[in-house]
């Protein structure tokens, strides 16, 4: 998997964060992924866009879960579309009031991304958690793009409990009823 450093938030996403603060609803839309390298001495609070985004890669939003702390857990999936990349960039596109969609938070893998193969005979998804600060805004609204999926978390957690159910049979003795006319 690849390795993100962090998710920083650009200064539009800043901006909007800032007003959030005041009430204005904090609309995260989507995520982009891309393959671009940071050129040397970028100031990723400055940038506006991915440095080469992939167009064909489908990413949706699978949960969000907005915790006490002041952050957002955002739960994206990308799926493999027809060209093979390699996942080195993940942008948070929020909807600012003023400006429209915006660039609000970025992250890049740098050598340490993923390769997504091309779609050709089966698809390759990944799941991945982006953390981001929300602060005190009260009012975060999150597109949630798949409703049929699951989340690793969920599957985990699924997993585990039907270990412990079938745990709980296998130690229970077994008894035989045979009914006879």
């Amino acid at each position: 998997m690849g390795r993100f450093d962090g998710v920083i938030l650009t200064s539009k996403g800043l901006r909007l964060q800032a007003k959030a603060q005041t009430g204005i609803p904090l609309v995260i839309k989507s995520v982009v992924v891309g393959d671009g390298y940071l050129p040397e001495g970028t100031d990723v609070i400055q940038m506006t866009s991915l440095i080469n985004q992939i167009a064909d890669a489908h990413t949706d939003i699978i949960s969000n879960e907005v915790k006490s702390d002041g952050f957002t857990y955002l739960e994206a999936r990308i799926s493999s579309g027809e060209a093979a990349f390699f996942l080195r960039e993940i942008g948070i596109i929020a909807t600012d009031p003023d400006e429209g969609d915006i660039l609000y938070a970025y992250a890049n893998a740098d050598d340490y991304a993923d390769f997504i193969p091309a779609s050709d005979e089966s698809v390759t998804i990944q799941d991945i958690t982006l953390v981001t600060a929300v602060g005190n805004a009260e009012n975060i609204e999150v597109n949630v793009s798949i409703s049929a999926g699951i989340s690793r978390n969920d599957f985990e957690n699924l997993k585990a409990q039907l270990t412990e159910l079938k745990e709980t049979v296998e130690s229970k003795p077994h008894v035989a009823v045979v009914y006879r006319n």
